[in-house]
């Protein structure tokens, strides 16, 4: 938790905020260049302010990053009702969670998903990926490049099967393959969306 007097004066600061920036409350309460020590960039100071301001309006979270004592980036996800639950003394107030870890694994998620597409989409090999109720929810590059629809085209149809698969008999071993999802390779006949038939 902190609290801001007039100023930008920072007049609370609870053990956890302590912990979380390694800044002690002696070093922070009172101090008028505590916001540009937590902030030190002028640009995320300035938009750390208008987020305030904005959400403080509104009463709803926001993200911002400041750096801790070590130098460490520390991602807070901030929440005040200062409009609505005023303190005597006290301009404006936020209680703060450290989401630092949620966030790290969120970039290395996002990172490892966006080197796993870079492969997907490098190798030319069609791939597919149906839902439970076997509608295709993403395709690779090459399968577009080879067979010419994309998602949102695919997504807009019908019946696939009838349109992948024009003899009846494939249609049913191609949804009886999808159901059964043992993992393994199988060819089927597969009609483009220029009328080719690739085997």
């Amino acid at each position: 938790l902190d609290a801001f007097a007039e100023e930008e004066r920072i007049v609370a600061w609870n053990k956890k905020s302590e912990q979380v920036t390694g800044y002690a409350a002696a070093e922070i309460i009172g101090n008028p260049e505590a916001i540009a020590l937590l902030y030190p960039n002028p640009d995320a100071r300035a938009k750390m302010h208008a987020d305030f301001a904005q959400h403080a309006s509104d009463n709803t979270p926001f993200e911002a990053t400041l750096v801790a004592k070590d130098g460490t980036p520390r991602t807070i996800a901030w929440y005040t009702q200062s409009s609505e639950v005023p303190f005597t003394g006290w301009r404006s107030w936020a209680i703060g969670a450290d989401i630092t870890a949620r966030k790290q694994t969120e970039e290395a998620l996002l990172a490892e998903t966006t080197l796993l597409l870079t492969i997907i989409n490098s190798i030319p090999v069609l791939i597919a990926q149906f839902n439970p109720d076997g509608e295709i929810q993403f395709v690779n590059e090459e399968w577009i490049k080879i067979l010419g629809w994309t998602v949102p085209e695919i997504q807009a149809m019908d019946d696939l099967l009838t349109l992948f698969y024009p003899d009846p008999e494939l249609q049913t071993q191609a949804a009886e393959f999808m159901r059964i999802r043992r993992g393994e390779w199988r060819e089927f006949p597969t009609r483009s969306k220029d009328g080719i038939t690739y085997d």
